[in-house]
């Protein structure tokens, strides 16, 4: 196929694309405008979503789940699945190796988080036992503990649940 320049002349060669989306929304989302790029919604207590995690959470914390939210952030999600792939091509079978993840925070925070993701260079402004980072937990118990997720002026506690986070390579600390 070619296109002519009605101006110049000058010939182009075309070549079609078949048109798809290079990445699909999670079906489980709840649906966005093309214009939102964030949302944060309430998940229903009776769904399996807010059952599956509320039930993750509670296997080491005895704290009262007030609400869990989804957050929906489709730059954020663009990102992690080009780097989902690349660590599903260099890890082969093992992937990128997902676990549910939990992360104390404050309320200043959460709503950055909420806009561009965890940004390893405001780490430590909690804690930084490790050293310099981002911490992650796999038992909510850690997260839960107001060393990381610093009480609000009511008393309530925030914590990220991430869901699908991409674990690189492992460390085991003594």
């Amino acid at each position: 196929m070619e296109a002519t320049s009605c101006d110049s002349g000058q010939v182009t060669a075309l070549k079609r694309l078949e048109n798809l989306p290079d990445f699909a929304l999670p079906i489980y989302w709840d649906k966005m405008s093309q214009s939102d790029t964030l949302q944060v919604f309430d998940l229903d207590p009776s769904s399996t979503e807010y059952k599956t995690l509320k039930e993750d959470f509670k296997k080491t914390v005895t704290k009262t789940v007030l609400k869990i939210q989804r957050i929906q952030n489709m730059n954020v999600l663009r990102l992690y699945e080009v780097h989902k792939k690349e660590l599903e091509s260099k890890n082969g079978p093992v992937g990128a190796g997902e676990k549910i993840l939990y992360y104390g925070t404050s309320e200043v925070s959460c709503s950055s988080i909420m806009k561009t993701s965890f940004n390893r260079s405001l780490a430590g402004q909690n804690a930084t036992i490790c050293g310099h980072g981002t911490y992650f937990a796999v038992n909510a118990s850690y997260s839960a503990s107001p060393t990381y997720a610093i009480l609000a002026a009511d008393g309530t506690q925030l914590m990220l649940i991430t869901i699908q986070a991409k674990l690189q390579e492992k460390t085991k600390w003594n």
